[in-house]
């Protein structure tokens, strides 16, 4: 993290935003989480050890290329309800800012199991599912697996 020590680094900056502001087509979702990271450097805050939201809120929708597909559908058909979208998803990256690792593993783990579904004997979803649960400290039934 490069903390940002004067005004005329913070006017820089701040001017590099407002460049980007004026392109065509200029991602909300990209404003904001560049607008997070300079709060961040303004206030000195060191997120490195933490995961961004937006990077857990992927892994919950099975990637940005997914949310980009819903976002350009929705522009196409209801320019009202992107901006509600994109809203949502803001909020919600910045409810799963900073998220352990334990949390990240679980996520994967139930995100692993919905994607493949009938692709795996039920062993195999009690296997995962439990070593979610063993991520989040949750009490295991069996006590071991």
């Amino acid at each position: 993290m490069n903390k940002i020590a004067s005004t005329q680094e913070l006017s820089q900056e701040l001017r590099k935003l407002l460049a980007y502001t004026e392109t065509t087509k200029p991602s909300r979702e990209k404003l904001a989480a560049d607008l997070r990271a300079l709060a961040d450097r303004v206030a000195g805050v060191d997120k490195t050890a933490m995961l961004p939201g937006y990077e857990v809120m992927y892994r919950l929708v099975g990637g940005r290329e997914k949310l980009d597909r819903l976002w350009s559908y929705l522009e196409e058909v209801d320019g009202q309800t992107q901006d509600l979208a994109v809203e949502v998803c803001a909020k919600l990256a910045e409810k799963l800012r900073g998220a352990d690792n334990n949390v990240v593993e679980a996520i994967d783990r139930i995100a692993d199991s919905t994607r493949v579904l009938k692709g795996w004997d039920g062993r195999m979803h009690r296997n995962n599912i439990f070593k979610a649960a063993n991520a989040l400290g949750i009490k295991l039934p069996s006590g071991t697996f």
